[in-house]
């Protein structure tokens, strides 16, 4: 049975979340993350490219991605989705860096949205002065 939230984040939310309907997964070291292609194909110039040229279910992102960064992938996809950000993966100040340069690669088009979401929704007492000074550079 459908379950419809109160707002198309909220369903896009509950999509990739469940990973129901999905048509791709992607490998990162030991971890599967089962996505769809069209939400990730509409939203990224980067995944439309990769989509076009590869016809298999599976693709292993280890070495793009980095195994000790799943859940800055993970949190890069939910963006995709939602256009907001993950309350329940907690990125650290020194993550931050790291999830820029895989938005800039993956994502660049939807880099400033992504900072400017970080400065609207994340407490300033937990981001040090030079990070803010950093995204609002980038932004």
């Amino acid at each position: 049975e459908v379950s419809l939230d109160e707002s198309y984040s909220g369903d896009m939310q509950k999509l990739y979340k469940s990973g129901k309907y999905s048509d791709i997964t992607f490998v990162v070291g030991t971890q599967t993350i089962s996505v769809h292609k069209y939400v990730l194909a509409s939203r990224s110039k980067i995944f439309h490219t990769l989509f076009s040229s590869n016809t298999s279910s599976e693709i292993d992102f280890s070495n793009e991605v980095g195994e000790n960064n799943v859940d800055l992938f993970k949190y890069l996809l939910y963006f995709l989705y939602t256009d907001d950000i993950d309350p329940k993966i907690a990125i650290s100040q020194d993550k931050i860096r790291e999830l820029i340069r895989l938005v800039r690669i993956y994502i660049p088009e939807l880099l400033g949205r992504l900072i400017s979401t970080w400065l609207s929704n994340l407490p300033t007492s937990i981001l040090s002065s030079d990070t803010i000074d950093y995204l609002v550079s980038h932004r």
